[in-house]
């Protein structure tokens, strides 16, 4: 049987093309127990970067901050890529506008 985290890792950048698959993958996420949301935020590392410059998926960055119990797993896994993003994006100079 699949577990509904290793469903989430697979399908959230499909999810997250749309609004309403945003409403779906927020939902399935306060579905998850703890243990369950720490390993999708884990599978989020590598594309975090490309999620916080897209005009959707961001919003299930800021979803997962607000409802992530765990704030040292949030600074490790987030907050730290998040700092790293937009100092890089602040350096290019037509992003600064």
């Amino acid at each position: 049987m699949t577990n509904i985290a290793d469903l989430m890792k697979e399908t959230l950048p499909t999810l997250l093309a749309s609004y309403k698959g945003l409403y779906v993958a927020c939902a399935c996420f306060n579905l998850l127990d703890a243990k369950d949301r720490k390993t999708v935020v884990k599978s989020l590392k590598d594309v975090i970067g490309e999620m916080l410059t897209n005009k959707i998926s961001h919003l299930f960055i800021i979803h997962i901050l607000n409802n992530l119990d765990d704030t040292q797993l949030s600074k490790k896994k987030i907050i730290t890529v998040i700092n790293l993003t937009f100092d890089n994006l602040f350096n290019r100079k037509f992003l600064r506008r």
